[in-house]
């Protein structure tokens, strides 16, 4: 400023003039500013690479403050020291380790600025940190292996099994694809790890698959796999009839033959897996000779009387599906017989071994012939025996869990014409080998405890080993997964307690690995696992709100055998289930951000396990029986199973035969009844009739008949029913006829009865049942109308735009219209709901989303990751063709690397040589990468 200066007393006036500068002195008036405001975002892959630590963006903020007191330093007030660190001076904000997003998606930092005045003043700026997802997890499968069992009859398209597995990853990166790598009849869904039944399967053609199950995510730049093992056991169904096969039915056998001798072996099988032959001697010389269930052919009586005896047999199986064969049976001299000079007729091989058994050896009585021997019964593939040496030997490897003995009979026939044969027979049991691993019932089992509880058991296992002593017997073992010891398994019971109080503050979820090792030489071990404390529902809650402080409760928890972690919302078993006491629980859950509460209810069903054995409402049952109560109900059981569904259906059987009684396997009523075989000879008694009379004298005795025409059967004055002719199950299986007992008195009385005839082949006979329904289905379909707003399912949207052009697709649904009926009115929206930035990315974007009536404005927050492209440009390099290995050709300013080939190589921001052979003229391509390692340029 300029002052004027004048003297007071000076006439006529006078004044001058002088400048004065006044300096305004700051103080520290002004706090620091953060330029971008609060909060702060930045993105960041997972796993850099570094080096570290890494810029990964800046936080700047302006004081208007001079000198000191505009001076500010950066520093990190909360948050995580350990992976993010700043520069004091500039505010460039630093990573220092890679970040794993499957560990924690989000970081959040409270950065200060603070001046150097007096007082020191200063701001803060909330910073949120989002790690992007990289495909660094391989798909896990539930269950470390799978077993699955299918009809050999089930249908195309029939669903066999689901495979699960899942990845850590996010987006495409878990998106898994499931394939099968071997050729099967069974297909996959790569979707969903359905498999069906892709054609006809056949047990006898092949009884299991051993398949290898595939999992790969859905990565854009690699794609990471992992597999499983699935065992599918294809179970056999009675749809095979039992096939004779010998091929020699006119046989010469010595006249010689006793009663009880064995004639001939018939060598009968079924393909059909565990199924039981029966045989059955009929026509016109069974009186003389009989079958049993081992299909040899004895003499009942002395077979002098005539040259030759034919028979023929029938072969059956439980379902009663037969074949059948002639057989004649010619009579000459024994002498004529070849000669048993080397036998044996028992002996013990072990199972999967293969080796020479023995040698048999016969001679002819007739110099001018020759022996051939061969295996005439009992041989399912498994044996082999040389047609001129006699050695038997064993051709495929026996299985002792399949079958524990064999008989075999062996024919030595001459070169005659006709041939002569002589039988013999060897038994050969077969000694178990540790060749099965104990088996688990389950895979994965799960368990719950309530915390702080007292040591408890919490489940059992099972595990079964199909081998025999002790290489069937074995222990169980916890092998992984207890490192606070807080389990212990019986060796012997399997059963899992737990030895201490557990705190599911400190650890809420256990995988425990059980094995069952049995104790066989070598010992085999399977394992399986044990979830204690998993997840069996998870309830989420949105907030439109930018608080996601919610806690999740649900009511009366004590009283129920669930709890729920506040934070996440996951729902876990504290203690086992009954189905028995209480098959649901109607479960109320609350959540609540402090200010605002909601609650909705969950629903769980408990699923039943056949955990109860049935059990008779009595433990004794005492019936009268009167003989005349014939194919009549004498009494009923009853059984009750807690189960449901087939688990508790009840089947009744009686444990021994019992002649004369049988009961209904479905409701349990007892009846009494005749069952006559149809080889019976006739004139045999079969049944008795008693009736009662109680007149005295004559009057009071009795007399039977028949009331039928046509049966074969007649009644003894006694009563006793006898047999009168040839019976044949094939052309009738029950007769019913009625019979009258009569008083010798005047006048005559009589009473009738009702009486029922089975015939059957075989003492047991198993029927399928099948069970017939009729069913209508009511369809109502309703028509939408447009009554709801969409919704975003983000409640804070944020997108990291990493491409320029790059399409956004919000989470938006609406219950009333599809996804691609919604409009974005202020942007250009693609065909799928999606929208598009062009030009700069701005760090906000403000949409108004609408179905046609019901608008709703989101905001979303953007991130600017677009790269920089490195500047490259082409480039002419000239060298002498006899440069050295390591040659430098040219530098780049950022990160170069070129496909591999034999002339050059790039090291860093360097493409140098790396022969040492010389250079040829040609044309390389460099690749420049962006600081993310991306490729962005060539």
């Amino acid at each position: 400023m300029s002052p004027a200066v004048r003297p007071l007393c000076s006439s006529p006036s006078r004044m001058t003039t002088l400048s004065v500068t006044v300096l305004v002195k700051d103080v520290n008036d002004e706090s620091p500013r953060f330029v971008g405001g609060s909060p702060v975002q930045f993105f960041i892959y997972e796993n850099l690479p570094g080096p570290f630590p890494a810029v990964i963006g800046s936080t700047i903020s302006e004081d208007l403050d001079d000198g000191e007191n505009g001076l500010v330093a950066y520093s990190i007030l909360k948050g995580n020291a350990s992976l993010f660190s700043i520069n004091s001076a500039t505010g460039e904000l630093l990573v220092l380790a890679p970040l794993d997003r499957e560990e924690n998606t989000e970081h959040f930092l409270t950065v200060q600025a603070i001046d150097s005045g007096s007082p020191r003043l200063s701001s803060t700026a909330d910073i949120k940190i989002t790690v992007l997802d990289e495909n660094d997890n391989r798909p896990e499968f539930y269950q470390p292996y799978y077993v699955v069992h299918v009809l050999e009859s089930a249908r195309t398209g029939q669903t066999v099994l689901k495979v699960n597995a899942v990845a850590g990853d996010e987006g495409e990166n878990a998106v898994i694809r499931y394939s099968i790598l071997e050729s099967s009849p069974f297909s996959i869904d790569k979707n969903t790890g359905e498999i069906r039944v892709a054609s006809d399967l056949d047990r006898e053609l092949a009884d299991s698959y051993e398949l290898t199950i595939q999992a790969a995510d859905s990565g854009r730049y690699r794609r990471l796999k992992s597999s499983v093992r699935l065992t599918v056991i294809v179970d056999d169904e009675n749809d095979n009839n039992p096939v004779i096969r010998n091929t020699l039915m006119d046989v010469f056998v010595p006249r010689d033959l006793q009663p009880g001798d064995v004639v001939h072996v018939v060598d009968a099988i079924d393909q059909d897996e565990n199924s039981t032959i029966f045989f059955n001697c009929s026509g016109p010389d069974a009186r003389f000779l009989d079958i049993n269930n081992r299909g040899e052919i004895v003499t009942k009586a002395s077979l002098e009387s005539k040259a030759y005896y034919s028979i023929t047999v029938a072969a059956f199986d439980d379902a009663g599906l037969n074949t059948s064969a002639s057989f004649t049976f010619y009579l000459d001299q024994r002498q004529l017989f070849p000669r048993w000079t080397r036998t044996m007729n028992s002996t013990t091989v072990k199972e999967n071994s293969a080796m020479e058994i023995f040698r048999f050896e016969a001679d002819s009585p007739r110099k001018d012939t020759y022996i051939t021997y061969s295996i005439l019964a009992g041989n399912d593939g498994s044996f082999d025996i040389d047609p001129l040496s006699g050695r038997l030997s064993i051709s495929k490897g026996l299985d002792h869990e399949k079958r524990q003995s064999y008989r075999l009979w062996l024919a030595a026939t001459d070169s005659d014409s006709p041939p002569k044969i002589s039988i013999t027979f060897i038994d050969i049991a077969v000694e178990d080998v540790n060749d099965n691993s104990p088996q688990f019932e389950k895979v994965v089992y799960s368990a719950g405890i309530l915390e702080n509880s007292e040591p408890q058991q919490l489940l059992c296992v099972a595990a079964t080993d199909r081998d025999s002593g002790d290489n069937g017997e074995f222990s169980y073992e916890i092998v992984s997964g207890d490192t606070t010891a807080s389990f212990t398994i019986d060796p012997q019971s399997g059963c899992v307690r737990s030895t201490k109080e557990l705190d599911r503050e400190e650890r809420s979820r256990y995988r425990l690995v059980i094995a069952a090792t049995d104790h066989g030489q070598p010992a085999l071990r399977t394992e399986a696992v044990i979830l204690v404390g998993s997840p069996i529902l998870l309830v989420s809650a949105t907030d439109p709100d930018a608080s996601e402080n919610h806690t999740f409760s649900i009511d009366d928890e004590a009283q129920t055998p669930f709890s729920i972690e506040p934070s996440t919302g996951q729902i876990y078993l504290r203690r086992p289930l009954d189905r028995e006491k209480n098959s649901s629980y109607r479960l109320r859950v609350r959540v609540s951000d402090g200010t605002w509460a909601v609650q909705t209810g969950a629903a769980v069903t408990v699923l039943d396990v056949n955990d109860n054995a049935p059990q008779f409402e009595r433990s004794r049952y005492v019936f009268l029986v009167n003989r005349g109560q014939v194919n009549q109900t004498i009494g009923s059981v009853s059984a009750v199973d807690a189960d449901e569904g087939a688990n508790g259906q009840v089947r009744y059987r009686i444990r021994h035969d019992v002649r004369y009684i049988s009961i209904d396997a479905s409701t349990g009523e007892l009846s009494y009844h005749f069952t006559v075989l149809e080889d019976v000879d006739v004139g045999e008694p079969v049944g008795m009739i008693r009736a009662s009379d109680p007149d005295a004298g004559l009057a009071g005795k009795l007399r039977y008949r028949i009331v039928a025409e046509e049966v074969p059967f007649r009644l003894a004055p006694n009563g006793s029913l006898i047999v009168t002719g040839d019976l044949d199950y094939e052309a009738r299986k029950r007769y019913i006829f009625n019979v009258i007992a009569a008083d010798r008195g005047w006048p005559m009385r009589n009473g009738r009865a009702h009486l029922f005839i089975y015939l059957f082949i075989y003492s047991e006979r198993h029927s399928k049942l099948l069970r017939l329904a009729a069913s209508a289905q009511v369809v109502v379909d309703l028509l939408d109308v447009n009554d709801n707003p969409p919704v975003v399912e983000d409640v804070d949207p944020v997108y990291a735009v990493t491409n320029p052009d790059e399409l956004i697709c919000p989470t938006v649904t609406d219950v009333d219209s599809p996804r691609g009926d919604l409009k974005y009115l202020n942007s250009e929206t693609s065909d799928n709901g999606c929208f598009s930035i062009t030009g700069e990315v701005p760090p906000t974007a403000d949409l108004t989303i609408t179905d046609g009536i019901h608008p709703i404005k989101v905001k979303i927050t953007l991130g600017n990751m677009i790269p920089k492209e490195p500047i490259i440009s082409d480039q002419n390099v000239t060298i002498s063709e006899s440069a050295v290995l390591g040659t430098i050709l040219a530098s780049y300013s950022s990160e170069v690397f070129v496909e591999p080939e034999e002339q050059l190589s790039a090291e860093s921001n360097e493409l140098r040589v790396s022969t040492g052979k010389g250079v040829k003229n040609g044309l390389t391509k460099v690749y420049a990468k962006s600081k993310f390692g991306r490729v962005l340029r060539r």
